[in-house]
Formats: structure tokens, sequence, C-alpha cells
């Protein structure tokens, strides 16, 4: 292993990251609600859920292999 440059401390260390990662170490989120207006004109309230990345210079990057944004609004 050392002819790699990993020591068994490398190794376990990235074997615990990779065994309790958390998504809350790469991304904020949360939801509230809000009053908007049917397409009747009529007032509903409205759920809105949102994500924010972190900076990526405050998050661990080895563990994250894609990022994918989804938009439910656009339809194909």
């Amino acid at each position: 292993m050392h002819d790699l440059g990993a020591s068994r401390q490398d190794i376990l260390t990235d074997l615990m990251k990779q065994s309790f990662p958390d998504i809350r170490s790469h991304l904020d989120f949360g939801q509230h609600d809000e009053y908007a207006k049917d397409a009747d004109g009529n007032p509903v309230m409205k759920h809105v859920s949102w994500v924010q990345l972190k900076d990526r210079d405050m998050v661990d990057t080895t563990l994250i292999k894609k990022v994918s944004i989804w938009d439910m609004n656009i339809q194909a």
C-alpha cells in the first residue's frame, strides 16, 4: 500500500467517509408556504421547497460523483 502512497489510516479514513455520509454537509434545504394565484386568479397557498449548494470551499468534494438539477416546472 505504501507503494501507492496510501497508509492503512488513509484507507480507513476514506472508508469511514463513504460509510457515513451526510447530505447536509454538502447543501442546505428547506421549505415555506407563500401566497399565489391559480389559473382563475383566485388566491391559493403554494408550498415551495428550496435547495442551496454550499460553497465549494466549505465542502469535501471527494465523495461527490454527480450533481443534477431537475425542474418539475419544465415540460418536455
